[in-house]
């Protein structure tokens, strides 16, 4: 039977040299989450009542596909950006504009029914929302594991390893 003997001197789970760790990081994390939060609040706002209910489906997916990426990729601080941004142009694009003009009407027009700008703005909440609830505690508890010095480490490679 072959001995494997690990270096106290390896490198632990959370070692990695993390280079992106700046202000700047953060800010642009923060910038970048909110661009993309209005992008999507806006686009979904002007076709959420087009062929509906397809395309307000498909506004709802692209919100809580957007607000993963970001916590995914970026982390929990551009999802707070992508949240903050959507819900602040949602609901400007709620109200009423000059001359009266409203992209929400509470009415029915063709055939989308009234309570359509309703439920894509409580929903598109839900969506926008749903990810840094879900994904934050989990993910950054797995992030920050390591490795105690002195504990023996499982080598699933080594078929002699016991």
């Amino acid at each position: 039977m072959t001995h494997v003997n690990f270096d106290s001197q390896a490198p632990t789970a959370g070692d990695e040299p993390n280079t992106a760790v700046g202000v700047g990081y953060h800010i642009g994390a923060l910038i970048g989450g909110a661009a993309a939060g209005s992008a999507v609040a806006l686009l979904g706002t002007l076709v959420h009542r087009q062929w509906y209910p397809w395309l307000l489906i498909a506004a709802l997916l692209v919100t809580l596909i957007g607000g993963l990426w970001l916590v995914l990729w970026r982390r929990a601080l551009a999802g707070v950006g992508y949240l903050s941004a959507w819900s602040i142009t949602a609901l400007m694009l709620a109200g009423q504009g000059p001359g009266g003009d409203i992209l929400l009407p509470s009415e029915s027009l063709g055939a989308a029914p009234g309570g359509a700008g309703v439920v894509w703005l409580n929903l598109g909440m839900v969506c926008a929302l749903l990810p840094l609830l879900v994904l934050v505690p989990f993910g950054r508890k797995r992030r920050n594991r390591r490795i105690p010095s002195g504990a023996p480490r499982q080598d699933r490679e080594n078929p002699h390893y016991s």
